[in-house]
């Protein structure tokens, strides 16, 4: 098996039990899980060099794995405090 027939496996070994797990899993788990999928992906680009195939399909595992923004993983958003609820539409702001 050469290197690039490794790190694909790699990629579609994470994804597989990334679609296992995301089902029985809490949120604190799948917050590890993805940071810990995250460390894979970061140290497998590294080796993935100038193969577009692997490029789009690492891409397309990170796109399934977080599907919202990029910018917003890992990061807090903004909640409700004293058990009030989200506002919509600036409803109560004053």
């Amino acid at each position: 098996m050469d290197s690039r027939q490794r790190v694909e496996k790699q990629i579609r070994l994470v994804l597989v039990i990334y679609r296992v797990e995301v089902r029985r899993r809490d949120m604190d788990e799948m917050v590890r899980f993805r940071d810990r999928a995250q460390a894979i992906f970061d140290y497998l680009a590294a080796k993935i060099g100038d193969d577009e195939q692997i490029k789009a399909l690492l891409h397309a595992a990170t796109r399934e794995m977080w599907p919202e923004q990029p910018s917003l993983r890992g990061r807090l958003r903004e909640q409700a405090v004293d058990g009030g609820g989200q506002l919509a539409n600036r409803e109560g702001l004053g």
